[in-house]
């Protein structure tokens, strides 16, 4: 679904899926205050990008180590999250 809007989406104007309440694309830090709110609202605890990242890369360590995907699956999710996989593995707990 995401690669159908990012296709369809053929000028500057549409190339973004995440946008601030000025329908522009979020900064850096706006995205993660964003985030950080959103957390707040529904589950009553500020969660931050990079925790939500180190998470994530401790899932992928650990899916890893239990077999359930390869190295290379892992390297390749690494990649998706422009990441290296070497920086995702730093991320980990």
């Amino acid at each position: 679904m995401i690669n159908n809007v990012i296709e369809s989406n053929d000028n500057d104007a549409n190339k973004y899926l995440l946008l601030n309440n000025k329908n522009e694309q979020f900064s850096s830090s706006g995205l993660s205050l964003f985030i950080m709110k959103t957390f707040k609202k529904v589950f009553n605890i500020a969660i931050s990008a990079v925790e939500i990242k180190r998470l994530y890369s401790t899932y992928l360590k650990k899916q890893v180590a239990d077999g359930i995907i390869t190295e290379q699956e892992h390297r390749n999710i690494c990649y998706m999250m422009n990441h290296s996989y070497e920086e995702n593995k730093k991320y980990a707990y």
